[in-house]
Formats: C-alpha cells, sequence, structure tokens
C-alpha cells in the first residue's frame, strides 16, 4: 500500500493539472482507517480538484483546511440546492424538503434554533451519567461472554443507538426498529425505491410514536410534540419526524465509527492507552484529536452548489456547480496539522478540526457526541487496562458500499 504521505499520480486531477481531468469519486479500494493515498497530493497547491460521483455526473473536491472551510461557511454555497435528483452526490439518497439538513437560512435557522436549547452543553451534560451507566452495562455484558469479544457489536455499535434512543424518548421495545432502519439509511448502494421505502416505514414509525402514548414524556420527541402543539413557532409533525431520522442516521452511524476506529488507532498507542485511565483531561484530548483523525465517511461531507460564480483559492466555481467538502482531508492539512497522520493529543491544533463541521450546518449534536466519546473511551480503558485486538490489525475487515467507514467486527480481548 502506498504510504500516506507519499505522491500519488495516477490519473488524479493535480496531477495532470486540467480542469477536465477527473477522478471516480470516492476513491476506490477499502475503505479504513487510512485515507486513501490519492488524497495526499490534493493536500498541495491552492486549487480544487475535479471529480465525478456515482451519482449525478461531476464535482470539484474541496481538501485543503482553509478551502473546506469556506465552503461550509460561505453562503453563497447552497445545500438546498444540492438536495435533488440531477446533482452529483455519494448515494441515491434525496432528502425531503423539511429536512434542516437540505435547508439554507432563513429555514434551516428556524428549525435549528427550535432545538438549539435541546442540545446545549448544559442539557446535553445531564445525560453523561447515564451515558456511563449504559456503557458499565453494556461491558458487563461483553466480560461475561467468551473471549474474544466482539468490541463493534458490544459497545461501538449498541451505545450510540442506545443515546439516541434515550435523547429522543423512544420506547426500549423498540429499539430493535432503530437498529435496523439506521442501517438501511447508512448504505449508499441501495436503490432509489427500497431506500425511499426505508425511509417512508420510518416516518410511519416515528408518527406513530407522536401520535401514541408510548413515548417518554421526558425526551425530545415528547417536547417537541408538545411545542408543536402549543407553539406557533413549534416545528411541523414532518420537521420532527425529519429531525429524528437525521439523529438516527447522524447520532448513530458516526459515533459507532469514531468510537470503534478510534479505539483501533489508540490500541497502536499502549503508553496514551496506560495514561487515559488517570487523566480526564488527557481523555478530553484525545478524543479531539479523535475527532480529527479517524475518517467517518467513505467520501466528503454534504455537496454544496454554487449560488453564484465563487473563487475557492485558485478555482472559480461556476454558478450550479457543485462541491464536496471533504472534511477528513481538511484535518490531515499539513499546514494546519504538522504530521497531520499522527494521533498526538498533546497537539495545540486539534481543537481547530472540522471532525464536526463547522459554519451554518456545524454538527447540532457535537457536544453529545464528546460526551459519548469520552465516556465509553474513559469506561472502556478503566475497566479493561489490558484491552487489545484479538487479531493483527490488517485481518480486521470492513464494510463495503456504506457511506460511513464500518468494520464488520472490532474482536479484542483483555
Amino acid at each position: 500500500m502506498t504510504a500516506w504521505n507519499q505522491p500519488v499520480t495516477r490519473g488524479c486531477p493535480s496531477a495532470a493539472g486540467t480542469r477536465d481531468d477527473t477522478m471516480a469519486y470516492p476513491f476506490p479500494g477499502v475503505h479504513t482507517l487510512e485515507l486513501e493515498p490519492e488524497y495526499s497530493p490534493l493536500l498541495h497547491g491552492d486549487r480544487l480538484h475535479r471529480v465525478t460521483m456515482p451519482h449525478g455526473g461531476r464535482a470539484w473536491l474541496a481538501t485543503r483546511y482553509a478551502h473546506v472551510r469556506q465552503v461550509l461557511a460561505d453562503p453563497r454555497f447552497s445545500r438546498a440546492l444540492a438536495n435533488h435528483g440531477d446533482a452529483p452526490r455519494l448515494s441515491s439518497e434525496v432528502l425531503p424538503e423539511t429536512s434542516m439538513m437540505a435547508m439554507d437560512p432563513p429555514q434551516h435557522t428556524r428549525v435549528r434554533r427550535a432545538l438549539a436549547h435541546e442540545f446545549t452543553s448544559d442539557r446535553i451534560e445531564l445525560l453523561r451519567g447515564r451515558a456511563a451507566q449504559l456503557v458499565d452495562t453494556l461491558l458487563d455484558t461483553m466480560t461475561e461472554a467468551d473471549r474474544p469479544a466482539d468490541l463493534l457489536a458490544h459497545l461501538a455499535i449498541p451505545f450510540p443507538l442506545l443515546m439516541v434512543c434515550e435523547l429522543l424518548g423512544v420506547p426500549q421495545t423498540d429499539r430493535d426498529t432503530f437498529t435496523d432502519l439506521s442501517a438501511f439509511l447508512r448504505s449508499r448502494g441501495m436503490s432509489v425505491r427500497r431506500r425511499e421505502n426505508a425511509r417512508r416505514e420510518f416516518e410511519t414509525y416515528v408518527e406513530s410514536l407522536l401520535t401514541g402514548t408510548r413515548i417518554d414524556p421526558a425526551g425530545l420527541l415528547a417536547r417537541l410534540r408538545a411545542a408543536h402543539e402549543h407553539d406557533r413557532d413549534g416545528l411541523s409533525v414532518q420537521e420532527i419526524i425529519d429531525v429524528a431520522i437525521a439523529l438516527l442516521v447522524g447520532g448513530v452511524g458516526s459515533p459507532s465509527t469514531l468510537l470503534a476506529s478510534g479505539v483501533c488507532m489508540l490500541l497502536r498507542q499502549t503508553d496514551l492507552v496506560a495514561a487515559l485511565p488517570n487523566d480526564p483531561k488527557l481523555v478530553e484530548a484525545t478524543v479531539e484529536e479523535l475527532l480529527r483523525v479517524v475518517p467517518v465517511g467513505v467520501g466528503g461531507g454534504f455537496m454544496r452548489v454554487a449560488k453564484e460564480d465563487v473563487r475557492v483559492g485558485a478555482t472559480v466555481v461556476r454558478r450550479g456547480e457543485a462541491v464536496l467538502p471533504a472534511m477528513t482531508a481538511a484535518n490531515r492539512d499539513p499546514e494546519i496539522f504538522p504530521e497531520a497522520h499522527q494521533l498526538r493529543p498533546e497537539r495545540r491544533s486539534s481543537s481547530r478540526h472540522l471532525g464536526l463541521g463547522h459554519g451554518t450546518h456545524h454538527c447540532i449534536g457535537a457536544h453529545l457526541a464528546r460526551v459519548e466519546l469520552q465516556t465509553a473511551i474513559g469506561i472502556l480503558f478503566h475497566r479493561l487496562p489490558g484491552l487489545r485486538l484479538a487479531v493483527p490489525e490488517p485481518e480486521l475487515q470492513w464494510h463495503d458500499g456504506l457511506v460511513v467507514r464500518e468494520l464488520k467486527k472490532l474482536p479484542v480481548t483483555w
């Protein structure tokens, strides 16, 4: 395999140096802990690169930190214009117009404002104790099972899912439904019809919760329902459903990948792992580095379309052209993060990472993601200081066809 920091020129747009040279995206091969070597030459220079997406044709790929940050924050780049069937995109999915992930201000601002007080650091901190209980319970089950154990099945997948269910107030008996639908909606190879059917099934399920009496009255769904019934500025039923789906997809797939892949990376550094149980500040710093360095998606972030001609570095993006901001690549930009491929919690620039986005669409659940990762990693290495992979790392197997980089299993022993 080509080393991360070695130039690669096989068909790479930057190597050819012309606008019409394109490369299929996402880059081919198995999507693992390491960024594909095709990114390496794209982290130099001052221009964007042409790629062909699986759906909708060609787009610009932004990889440099400054370029990605601009695309994420510049209001001249639209999420709404990128959300239709003809637009370049990674999967067959086209989000409903009522999804805040497909909105621009002022519509997005209204929905985000209705949710903002639900995701303040103070409110999310109230979940930290429950998060610790869930991690302990899951690890109890894992340690009682035979070794080696699958950390993915015992912790990395169920823990974020249970946290989203706790947040929403979903009944315990329905959580298998969430698991199945979450897996469906993370697929990028699913046909349009099959994806629409899966989404429709989930929408029907959430609507039944909103119209019934089974949800936890202290949960987010109940509070959003009350606001809908009594506040003119409350979200519509469809918007509440879309919020639940966004939390399910973004709040399960990404944290699961961050936790599983993050543990793999940490197990490469035994000295760091040994220091984590006795230093909460080190756990916090390590989580920030994991948010920076773990590549979660197989591609970049959500596509944007230019509403007018916009200069990004040395490239002029014309009105109507699509740009993919590759946050995972930007987090490896050597100008911002020296020796960027290395996991270094002492790194002063870690807090500048784009792992949770930037600008209007910065992850609304950012603090929840941090609480989950800090809790899981802190407890895991406190309880199992001898944790190690049960197979050599190169033998780990990865799923294909998902929008996230997900291991099939994570066998560990202790």
